[in-house]
């Protein structure tokens, strides 16, 4: 297995959408686009895709993409948890214990399916990191980066 490679990554209040891109995204998330009615699965999953941040990996953010997309409708949430690419990286940053944290990592692990996974974490001075990277370890074949 290669080594994890080094990237950096935003601090975790840097990490958050700006007012401006949060704003539009739970504009988008209460009203919904009209298209969701005639755009094929295909295309969404394109345009969920596109949705994703292109130079750090995604957070656990409700008010972010991927999460986002599950809230809009319920075909925009079984179309966004049946698609793999969205699930394939993730940030973890821990400021304070939070039980039900491993969960949450693991069930988003396991969207990603059998693909490469590209993982960041950042754990606050103080927390016990070891039931979160028990969480990380079960998905370790998979690890294409740790960082």
């Amino acid at each position: 297995m290669p080594l994890p490679t080094q990237r950096s990554y935003p601090d975790s209040s840097s990490d958050a959408p700006t007012d401006g891109e949060s704003t539009r995204l739970q504009d988008l998330a209460i009203t919904g686009p009209p298209c969701t009615v005639t755009l094929p699965a295909d295309v969404l999953r394109l345009v969920f895709l596109a949705c994703l941040p292109s130079t750090h990996n995604p957070a656990m953010y409700p008010t972010a993409a991927p999460l986002l997309l599950t809230r809009v409708s319920s075909a925009w949430r079984a179309i966004a948890l049946s698609t793999p690419p969205l699930w394939a990286a993730l940030h973890v940053s821990v400021a304070s214990p939070c039980p039900v944290l491993p969960e949450r990592v693991a069930a988003w692990l396991t969207r990603a399916g059998v693909l490469p996974l590209r993982i960041s974490l950042s754990c606050a001075p103080g927390v016990d990191p070891e039931p979160l990277v028990a969480a990380l370890a079960a998905h370790a074949r998979r690890w294409r980066t740790l960082d």
